[in-house]
């Protein structure tokens, strides 16, 4: 989990600035290429996801890391915004196929879900440390599949014993609704996070002029701190976390509109990265506990957070490109993302709360 996720972050971080200063895509394009991206990784997550519960993790797992590693050394050869939405797409299914399977088989080897994420969250963080520390493309995604591969290495020594296998409809109704508060409150969270991620590093380097070791630290505090707060949160209730994950996003992406240094950025990442650890958790935990198809629906959730990555940058890139065509200032117009993001998050709570309640009531009269 840790080698994997470090692979996955090295590349994703300079991803919008190589597209914008490397292959010269505009705002609207870098929302395309993150969503393609986005598209191919939701397709794999629950295909794959559903593949893992009926025929078994192993073939996955290990097929995912591999193909994952091969991948991202594409992106090295993208020379315009087309070629690198290609390498991307490739990227996204990849790196889409695995993690449900992991997840399960974390979960069936008696894993606490919140320690085995946190080891997600830590490699994000050392990925986006590293990719800020090298500072150069070619070796960033050189790095990114020599992590995944290491992965895959490892993962040939894991026993895949005594899984469960089940049978799953192909369109599998009765999972999504069983597990629709997360999954919509998931939805329209990560949207708003999303169109704020896909011009963040421009962001920084237009309006605050942070160089390429200061995003670094400024993405890496996000999951470090993701980190902490996951080793503890398997002891709180999932309904809890869901709801102390989506008001510390309100609070994060409200302070980043008006952060303007270095330090305050990064103390801004706390509360955000409180916020998805608590949520993410908190998915997890609900998904485990209530469904025999743990791998479908876990891959149904990365699904999901696929759809707002399409979604998302889409959002967030025309949000810049319309605020910069109407007049508004450079630095008014990357901060419109932030301003929606922060309202979703507060829209999500009152679509988790409705749902939570209306299914107490249905349940006392049934």
């Amino acid at each position: 989990m840790l080698l994997s996720s470090a692979g996955f972050f090295v590349s994703v971080v300079f991803i919008p600035v190589y597209a914008k200063d490397v292959v010269g895509a505009t705002p609207f394009q870098i929302g395309i290429i993150v969503g393609l991206f986005s598209l191919t990784f939701l397709s794999s997550s629950y295909v794959l996801g559903r593949w893992a519960d009926i025929h078994g993790r192993r073939i996955v797992v290990l097929s995912g890391l591999l193909a994952s590693a091969g991948a991202t050394i594409t992106q090295i050869f993208a020379y315009d915004p087309l070629s690198l939405a290609i390498s991307r797409g490739l990227v996204g299914f990849a790196s889409g196929s695995y993690p449900a399977a992991l997840l399960t088989y974390a979960y069936e080897t008696k894993i606490k879900m919140g320690k085995f994420a946190s080891y997600g969250s830590l490699g994000w963080g050392l990925g986006s440390f590293f990719a800020g520390l090298l500072g150069i493309y070619w070796q960033i995604f050189i790095l990114s599949a020599l992590l995944f591969f290491i992965g895959f290495l490892l993962a040939l020594l894991m026993p895949f014993n005594k899984e469960r296998l089940v049978s799953v409809p192909r369109l599998p109704i009765r999972i999504i609704r069983k597990n629709l508060p997360v999954y919509l409150t998931m939805l329209i969270r990560h949207t708003g996070a999303n169109a704020v991620w896909v011009l963040f590093a421009p962001y920084m380097i237009e309006i605050l002029h942070f160089n390429f070791f200061q995003i670094g630290l400024v993405f890496a505090i996000n999951p470090f701190f993701q980190f902490i707060i996951m080793q503890t949160s398997d002891r709180f209730s999932s309904v809890l976390l869901l709801y102390i994950g989506l008001i510390s996003s309100t609070l994060g992406f409200f302070l980043m509109s008006i952060a303007t240094g270095f330090l305050e950025m990064t103390l801004t990442q706390l509360f955000i990265g409180a916020g998805w650890g608590t949520l993410y958790v908190g998915s997890l935990k609900f998904i485990m506990e209530k469904n025999v198809e743990k791998a479908t629906a876990t891959g149904l959730l990365g699904s999901t957070l696929g759809v707002s990555s399409i979604i998302g940058p889409l959002i967030g890139g025309s949000l810049v490109t319309i605020s910069l065509y109407f007049g508004l200032p450079d630095y008014l117009a990357y901060r419109t993302t932030f301003y929606t993001a922060a309202i979703l998050c507060i829209i999500a709570l009152v679509c988790l709360v409705y749902i939570l309640r209306k299914n107490s009531t249905l349940k006392s009269f049934s």
